[in-house]
């Protein structure tokens, strides 16, 4: 379904296409050895995507003021 997801916490995550439309207009930046900061991380979903699209060759920070899902994002990256 491509529509944004409640993950708790009066929070979502956002619709797929919105993802995909980000990392696609982001491909000629997120490369190797680059720095990426996401705020507002949330389940941690597209730092893992910048990571990737990276070769995981670069630093891609998350910040999010809400704790619950900082820990969420924390465990989900763990995986």
């Amino acid at each position: 379904v491509n529509s944004a997801q409640t993950i708790d916490y009066n929070a979502v995550i956002s619709q797929p296409l919105l993802h995909a439309t980000d990392m696609e207009l982001l491909k000629d930046h997120i490369v190797p050895g680059a720095k990426v900061l996401d705020v507002g991380c949330g389940s941690g979903y597209l730092c893992v995507a910048f990571s990737k699209m990276m070769s995981d060759k670069g630093l891609v920070i998350g910040i999010e003021h809400i704790k619950e899902l900082a820990e969420l994002s924390i465990t989900n990256i763990s995986k």
